[in-house]
Parts: C-alpha cells; sequence; structure tokens
C-alpha cells in the first residue's frame, strides 16, 4: 500500500471514529466536515468525500529523481564502486561534473508552496573541506514555454571526512518559490557538483536527488487541475 493512501486511510478513520464517539455521525450529510481546529488547523472531509489538509495538518513528501548520465564526455560522472558490491556515481574534486533530469509536480502538492531540493551524497575521503551542490533549473506551467532563462542555486557545505558515509544538504538556503506555480508543471533541472572551485579536491559519491513538497490533498479533483 502506498504511503498516501496509507496516510488517507489513517486521516478518514480518526475522522469516522472523531464523529462516532461525539455521537454527531448527522454531521456526514453536512458540506464539510473538519477535525482539527476549524479554520485554522484541521483535515476537512467535503460533501463529495475529498479530503483536505489545511495548516498544521498538510504533510510533507519527496519527489524523487532516477539518476541517469545523458551524454558523454569528461563532464559526466563516472559509475564507480563506492564500497563493496554498491556503486554510485562519482563526482570530480577537480573538475565539473553534471547530471540532467526533469521533475513533474505531483497533484498532491499544495501549489505554489515552496519546494526544497537536495542531495543526499558520500564524501570518498578523510577530507572536512566544503563541497559544493549546485542547480541551474526553468520550471514551467502547463502551455508556458521553455525559454533557456534558468535560475540557479547552490550550497557549499563541510564534508564529514568519513568515506561513505551519508550527508544531505539542501541545494539553496531558502529553496524554491514560486507562487504561480500548478500541479504538473515541470522542471528541467541541471544538478552539478563545482569541482573546478571546490576548497575540497576529492571525488564524492551522489546517492540520491530529491525535492522535499508540501501536501494538502490526496491527488487531484481533476486530471490537470487542482
Amino acid at each position: 500500500m502506498s504511503h498516501l493512501k496509507l496516510l488517507f486511510m489513517k486521516k478518514f478513520t480518526l475522522a469516522l471514529f472523531t464523529l462516532a464517539l461525539f455521537g454527531i455521525g448527522n454531521l456526514l450529510n453536512a458540506q464539510d466536515v473538519q477535525i482539527g481546529t476549524p479554520g485554522t488547523n484541521y483535515s476537512k472531509i467535503e460533501a463529495d468525500g475529498s479530503l483536505e489538509f489545511n495548516g498544521s495538518s498538510t504533510v510533507w513528501e519527496d519527489v524523487r529523481v532516477a539518476l541517469i548520465t545523458r551524454g558523454s564526455g569528461g563532464t559526466n560522472p563516472t559509475y564507480s564502486q563506492m564500497q563493496g558490491t554498491l556503486y554510485a556515481y562519482k563526482f570530480s574534486g577537480v573538475n565539473i561534473n553534471n547530471v540532467y533530469f526533469e521533475i513533474q509536480m505531483p497533484h498532491s502538492w499544495k501549489e505554489g508552496t515552496t519546494i526544497y531540493p537536495h542531495v543526499h551524497w558520500a564524501p570518498n575521503g578523510t577530507s572536512t573541506s566544503n563541497v559544493t551542490w549546485a542547480m541551474d533549473y526553468e520550471w514551467k506551467n502547463i502551455n508556458e514555454t521553455f525559454a533557456g532563462t534558468v535560475s540557479t542555486i547552490s550550497t557549499s557545505v563541510a564534508a564529514c571526512g568519513v568515506t561513505g558515509q551519508q550527508q544531505i544538504t539542501n541545494i539553496g538556503a531558502t529553496g524554491i518559490t514560486e507562487a504561480d506555480k500548478k500541479i504538473s508543471s515541470i522542471l528541467m533541472v541541471r544538478l552539478y557538483r563545482s569541482g573546478d572551485a571546490d576548497p575540497n579536491t576529492e571525488d564524492c559519491f551522489l546517492l540520491a536527488f530529491d525535492i522535499h513538497y508540501e501536501i494538502n490533498t490526496v491527488g487531484s479533483r481533476n486530471i490537470t487541475t487542482k
């Protein structure tokens, strides 16, 4: 069972239990039912059975990305042995290595809220000097045009100094906020390590990239609109 389905079942069961406990089951025929602090922090079951989270009732999830190189030449990271039989993309400490991918914002996303891109990575050495992760991106809604006008965010962070130890680093201090963005909008992304300028000259392994995003519904009421 998926995480979202399990979350829905838990919240829906809690709502029904609360209604039964206080003997107000007749409210199921009302316009909507608010569980929590009405008007501020609550889960709402609407008249058609739709579930919506509001205020502190919203939850968080990851948009995960498959890391696959899509070019050739010296700018690609190398797919190398990390530990034993485990392999990962190794990013140079003296050159720029990059990967490219796209992200589609899920139908459960609370439209227009801040998203938080981050990398999971591991040093390949004992240096504790800084490693810089960066991404160029362009973000467009359906029917908008990609024009090649990219924005760039980056973060430089100290390596832990332990080979193979997982670290998590947010890219950009405050995430990305574009209030006009909707579900099914697309981010075209170039993710890279600034190895040519890093104080840390050791290689490191990229384990995963994903984006934390806020959820206020289980999905969308319509196919392309919230």
